[in-house]
């Protein structure tokens, strides 16, 4: 074999026939097909866990966190938020009552915003996908995202829907007041008028009525109340203020703050009065 010949022969193993170029294109081809779908369902997973990111926060901003001791937007203006944006709500006060001090220095009104939105307050009003929430849906106080095909699924499952919290909101807490109301002697504890007769005074629980402190008194009645007096209110810091005198004796008063959290959930309050 002369020199030119082995020279050819090298040249022609170097290269590639065209049946291994168009197997590799086709292997390509496979693969990439195979990632394309892969990689939009990583792309659609990213982006409901985002979702359920703001919507958690959302919910925060909303009702507070009972692990930090805060309520929220519900907290200072003692409702949900509401009108055709209400999730812009919590960025924006425009129109309610600015914040204010009442019994006790418990605030009152607007004191937001809400939620720290960075350099994009739009961001917390849209899912990942970019759509707008839908508030108050399936129930009272229930946040969703359409999901990643953007279609509004129906009950029972709601297709790809993405909903939280899981159920229906309720803003109101229950506040037990234990009344302990000294004789000069000892605190007598709840007194009735069964027991003491002739007994007067009463028990009243600040709460926020749309970012204005009301107040709900309880009056020592055979018929209508007796301790422990029992309130339904708004989630929230509340002042409770108390009077109740016994026969023979001086008015004993006294005031506490108590801290009621949502959803029908209860916190008991021993009241000292003297």
């Amino acid at each position: 074999m002369t020199m030119r010949e082995g020279t050819a022969m090298s040249k022609s193993r170097a290269g590639f026939t065209l049946v291994e170029i168009v197997v590799v294109i086709a292997v390509i081809s496979i693969l990439a097909s195979m990632a394309v779908p892969f990689a939009a369902k990583m792309i659609d997973s990213a982006r409901e866990e985002s979702t359920r990111k703001r919507m958690l926060d959302i919910d925060k901003a909303i009702l507070g966190d009972p692990a930090t001791g805060t309520f929220g937007f519900v907290g200072d203006m003692g409702r949900l938020p509401n009108g055709a944006n209400p999730v812009q709500q919590l960025g924006s006060g425009t129109g309610m009552p600015g914040t204010s001090n009442g019994q006790l220095g418990v605030r009152y009104g607007y004191n937001g915003p809400y939620i720290n939105s960075g350099f994009s307050a739009a961001s917390y009003y849209t899912d990942a996908w970019g759509r707008n929430f839908d508030y108050n849906f399936p129930n009272v106080g229930q946040i969703r995202s359409r999901g990643a095909d953007g279609v509004a699924g129906t009950a029972p499952n709601f297709g790809d829907d993405i909903i939280y919290p899981p159920n229906q909101v309720n803003i109101n807490g229950r506040l037990t007041v234990n009344v302990y109301v000294w004789d000069n002697t000892q605190f007598v504890p709840n007194p009735t008028l069964t027991t003491y007769p002739g007994t007067t005074g009463w028990v009243r629980v600040y709460f926020s009525n749309n970012g204005v402190q009301s107040a709900m008194p309880l009056s020592l009645s055979p018929t209508l109340a007796a301790p422990p007096f029992v309130f339904t209110v708004p989630a929230g810091a509340h002042a409770v203020l108390g009077s109740i005198t016994l026969p023979a004796k001086p008015a004993a008063t006294g005031q506490a703050v108590a801290a009621v959290p949502s959803n029908n959930q209860q916190t008991v309050l021993n009241l000292y009065l003297r």
